[in-house]
């Protein structure tokens, strides 16, 4: 595994749409999964592009790229803190449902980390924002909820898998990167 920070220009706007095809070119001509998930946070001086693959890209022209490899052994079991920007929906015989409720995003979270290797601690969320991608002839919204809290890691190589795979749905779009880091 491979985790990569890219530091863009603030004048480079991609949009998610965008980021999601300009990283694809930094894995070549790849068939088959995506084999890297990401995150994207924006500020007044610029872009930070967090990701994690399973195999080493290749630093593209639009930014700085600093590319590290993760130790086999990480994560071990035991406490970590965590960070998770989301879109949480539940779905239903009738779609698919923004939830908004704290408890319900506590349920959400708690149900997604334990499929994961995973127990819950403690978490905090921040109030949901609708987000809204365009692609070519549609608009899709999005329910971004960033969480962070203690969660305790019981199975290493399941949560290692939610690590590139990502958690819950719009991953393709910046949604569902797990970020860890030891107590």
């Amino acid at each position: 595994m491979f985790l990569t920070q890219i530091h863009v220009d603030a004048r480079t706007a991609m949009g998610r749409y965008g980021w999601h095809k300009n990283l694809w070119n930094a894995f070549g001509d790849l068939d088959g999964q995506r084999p890297f998930i990401y995150r994207v946070d924006s500020g007044h001086t610029g872009h930070k592009v967090l990701m994690a693959s399973t195999i080493e890209p290749m630093p593209q022209d639009w930014g700085t790229w600093e590319t590290k490899p993760v130790d086999d052994r990480f994560p071990a079991t035991g406490p970590c803190l965590f960070q998770l920007r989301a879109h949480v929906v539940k779905r239903s015989d009738d779609g698919e449902r923004f939830v908004t409720d704290s408890a319900e995003l506590t349920a959400w979270l708690a149900t997604r980390l334990d499929a994961n290797g995973a127990q819950l601690v403690q978490a905090d969320a921040a109030p949901p924002v609708i987000d809204q991608v365009r692609k070519p002839g549609r608009t899709i919204k999005l329910n971004r909820v960033d969480f962070f809290g203690v969660l305790n890691v019981k199975a290493p190589a399941a949560v290692r898998q939610a690590l590139v795979a990502g958690i819950g749905r719009g991953r393709a779009f910046g949604f569902g990167m797990l970020q860890l880091k030891r107590i």
